[in-house]
């Protein structure tokens, strides 16, 4: 599937297009829940309140829980940077973890201050990644910023559903940032990955940077804000 990108994005069919994926975006999000736990120019995720699906044993030992309340983050496309006209390079990637771990810090910050976020016990990411694989570039970001795959995978759904989700993320893509389509396969497959509460706050708590290392811990080692709010 092919989407036109340049100089059409900016006729009026293009124009009114993304206008209608703007809107259908505000409209999910407020279906789901999905907030700004903050207003900062720089944030990269908006979250979601939701639960555990099925027991997770976490690697520093947390034992997650059906039911459990997790925070859901969702990358917030809007305010992701634009790739350079000459494509994603080493300066774009520098700069794009940076403002992750800014934005997880701020965070780890509301989750101590908001009390209705108390029960909280892990946040979870699931990206939609081209036929994943677990050494890819994204899975290895995440791992050394402390969040580990786990074995529950995002529910798949049926192959409507699957088109659907593809279809919607190729949208937004589209709309916010199109030269991220360039290469980029239609077909994508989500993956759940976690951190506990306690490593989330041991890692960003404390408002320094974080270790150059921060993987998963070894196992032997010991509301919702105000609305306003993607899904992906």
């Amino acid at each position: 599937m092919m989407l036109a990108m340049g100089p059409a994005s900016a006729s009026i069919p293009g124009r009114c297009l993304r206008w209608l994926v703007d809107a259908t975006d505000r409209l999910l999000r407020r279906i789901h829940g999905i907030i700004e736990f903050e207003t900062h120019a720089g944030g990269l995720f908006r979250i979601e309140l939701g639960q555990v699906e099925r027991e997770i044993l976490l690697s520093d030992g947390t034992h997650l829980r059906r039911g459990d309340l997790v925070i859901e983050l969702h990358l917030w496309n809007e305010q992701v940077l634009p790739v350079p006209l000459e494509g994603i390079d080493l300066g774009w990637a520098v700069r794009i973890r940076r403002q992750m771990l800014t934005t997880l810090h701020r965070l780890a910050l509301h989750l101590r201050e908001d009390r209705r976020l108390d029960k909280v016990r892990a946040i979870r990411m699931q990206p939609a990644d081209a036929g994943w694989r677990p050494d890819s570039s994204f899975a290895r970001v995440l791992t050394k910023i402390g969040f580990e795959p786990a074995e529950d995978g995002a529910p798949e759904g049926g192959g409507l559903h699957r088109f659907l989700d593809d279809l919607w993320m190729w949208l937004l893509t589209w709309t916010h940032n199109p030269r991220l389509l360039k290469g980029r396969q239609f077909q994508r497959k989500r993956r759940a990955f976690w951190i506990s509460r306690p490593r989330f706050l041991a890692l960003y708590g404390d408002g320094r940077s974080l270790p150059a290392n921060a993987g998963p811990a070894d196992r032997s080692s010991s509301a919702p804000p105000k609305k306003s709010a993607t899904l992906g």
